[in-house]
């Protein structure tokens, strides 16, 4: 059981065998709500970028970074300002449907790959999402809103690190 707890902590699981045996997931919280734990992360965006910036068409990448959201979690606590993020994953999701795909890149930074899209296009993406993300008042009581950063390939031979800089 020693080495899968081990994997289960290495891994992020919340979940461990104590020392009768038993699987027991109760005492622990996952540290973020579950919908933003499906979302990919920082890794998988790099990946995905890398492979995108390998092809001839343009893509775009948003990066979003939530403003005054510390805020929420140091006066409202941390069940708030997780269902803040949900409701930023819900927002991002909708604006990117049939589009591209989001990703959290940690704490309070998400990122939007928008394949075939130019900077102009992205741009307007962006600005949809910070204005509906005011428009939510995701924080409640603290008024949160969206620092965005906008970049695009125009040509084969772009690094995603590159990408992600400039966005």
């Amino acid at each position: 059981m020693r080495g899968t707890n081990y994997f289960l902590e290495t891994t992020g699981s919340p979940a461990r065998f104590n020392k009768n045996g038993v699987f027991v997931l109760e005492p622990f919280a996952a540290d973020v709500p579950i919908a933003l734990d499906k979302l990919p992360r920082k890794e998988q965006l790099r990946g995905d970028l890398e492979m995108r910036c390998g092809e001839k068409s343009p893509t775009a990448l948003v990066f979003v970074d939530l403003d005054n959201f510390k805020l929420v979690n140091d006066s409202k606590g941390h069940p708030a300002g997780g269902a803040c993020l949900v409701k930023v994953a819900q927002i991002l999701g909708a604006v990117a449907a049939m589009r591209g795909k989001v990703y959290r890149d940690g704490g309070d930074e998400f990122a939007v790959v928008l394949p075939n899209c130019t900077t102009a296009e992205a741009t307007v993406t962006a600005e949809r999402v910070r204005e509906n993300i005011e428009e939510a008042n995701v924080g409640g009581e603290v008024k949160v809103t969206a620092s965005i950063g906008v970049a695009a390939t125009d040509r084969v031979g772009h690094l995603a690190d590159d990408l992600i800089a400039k966005a």
